[in-house]
């Protein structure tokens, strides 16, 4: 059963090498990867493996038969669906914001075509491509809005990267700290950070150390509050 494993690794990896767009991204994920338990187990079981295989093999998925809305959407659906089961933990809010939530900050900032929407720290993209989608209803052309955006997190990155590539959307998505080290300046002056038509983030309130320095944030352990009069 651990073939299956290193087959599709190697699968991936050669999808990759003959994609330059797709390198980096769709191997992030290492399938024959061992447990960090040190059992001698994978990663990533290879009867899941299998099972998840043989249940998509009979399905078409070509651009002839599945359009870019559909494979896109139903890809945010398995985001969503793993962000649910992990609400109790933080990787859920790593990468994904409520579609609610990103609802009502889109409307309020009513992207318009032709213009540039930018989200610094984009998780896995839904800022953008809900962005995109406010820009389809006005023009009926997604690609009128130009998208930019940044995450600090690698595998993060892969997945914004492979949501755009999914819903059609020519996307710059950069890995990288977007305090630290901002990727998009100024065309005519790259000593200055690039400004943007539209901004759509949910920042990072909960990271204890934005800086990366060392130095996390602490708060005090007590707060006594005080009464006058």
């Amino acid at each position: 059963m651990d073939e299956k494993n290193e087959r599709l690794h190697e699968a991936v990896n050669a999808i990759a090498e003959r994609n330059p767009t797709l390198k980096g991204i769709i191997n992030s994920v290492r399938w024959n990867e061992s447990a960090p338990d040190g059992s001698g187990k994978k990663r990533l079981d290879p009867e899941v493996v299998a099972t998840a295989i043989n249940y998509l093999d009979p399905i078409p998925l070509d651009n002839s038969n599945v359009t870019p809305d559909v494979l896109g959407d139903a890809y945010e659906y398995l985001i969503k669906k793993f962000a649910d089961e992990n609400k109790a933990g933080a990787s859920a809010g790593q990468f994904y914001t409520p579609p609610e939530v990103r609802d009502i900050i889109v409307r309020f900032i009513q992207p318009e075509p032709d213009q540039t929407m930018y989200d610094p720290t984009c998780g896995s993209g839904g800022f953008l491509i809900d962005g995109a989608k406010f820009v389809t209803g006005s023009c009926g052309d997604a690609k009128r809005l130009r998208l930019f955006g940044q995450e600090t997190i690698w595998n993060t990155w892969a997945i914004a990267n492979i949501n755009m590539l999914l819903h059609g959307l020519d996307a710059q998505v950069k890995q990288g700290n977007t305090i630290k080290a901002p990727w998009f300046k100024a065309e005519e002056d790259e000593s200055r950070i690039r400004q943007f038509d539209r901004v759509g983030a949910n920042f990072p309130f909960s990271e204890e150390n934005w800086w990366l320095n060392g130095t996390p944030k602490k708060w005090p352990e007590k707060v006594t509050a005080t009464k006058s009069g």
